[in-house]
């Protein structure tokens, strides 16, 4: 089922579970998805965008996602077409059907090797990433045991993600290190992915 809503992308708009994420909602149609962003397009080219209280982000897409990613210099800055990383994303919308099904937010540079090493992350990663927060205040690199006062959660081997309990559900949580919480305590948020119901 399509639904018609307003879509007003921020990077700062809250996190909600089962709705929405950067100010879009799960159920909106591409298409509609796809005319609102022709606002966001920096003028005078063709894959950068700029959200309200974001950086400027690169735009990469096919039949199942649309990504923007990171253009930092760290990255190659905004002339990497073709390159879809795991340290540039930034906003990943996946599309099923001619609609939007999840909305995921990563930590910029969530994968570095000094992350991994010691789960400290340069405060530039954070000015870079995804700034909206969930209900609760958490948001990309706040610990991911911050969760446990709201929801328990399980941790998938498989696909290396936590997964929140059903009644606080709607939420896919990654954490740096791909283990377990009784494995790696200090992990932090680094993925974000609101999914319906």
């Amino acid at each position: 089922m399509t639904k018609e809503i307003e879509i007003n992308v921020n990077w700062n708009c809250p996190i909600v579970p089962y709705e929405s994420c950067a100010g879009i909602s799960l159920g909106t149609k591409v298409a509609d998805l796809d005319k609102v962003l022709q606002k966001y397009k920096v003028v005078g080219t063709n894959d950068l965008f700029h959200f309200p209280g974001g950086p400027v982000l690169r735009k990469e897409e096919n039949m199942e996602y649309i990504s923007f990613l990171s253009t930092d210099a760290r990255f190659g800055g905004a002339g990497q077409e073709g390159r879809i990383g795991i340290d540039d994303r930034s906003l990943t919308i996946k599309i099923s059907n001619g609609v939007v099904l999840t909305v995921t937010v990563w930590l910029v540079d969530c994968y570095s090797d000094d992350i991994k090493k010691t789960s400290k992350f340069d405060a530039k990663n954070l000015d870079l990433s995804y700034q909206g927060r969930l209900p609760e205040g958490m948001r990309l690199g706040d610990r991911v045991d911050s969760f446990l006062p709201y929801t328990s959660m399980h941790y998938d081997s498989g696909d290396e993600w936590f997964y929140v309990d059903e009644s606080y559900g709607g939420l896919i949580v990654g954490g740096q290190h791909a283990l377990d919480l009784s494995e790696s305590t200090d992990q932090i948020i680094t993925m974000l992915r609101v999914i319906p119901d």
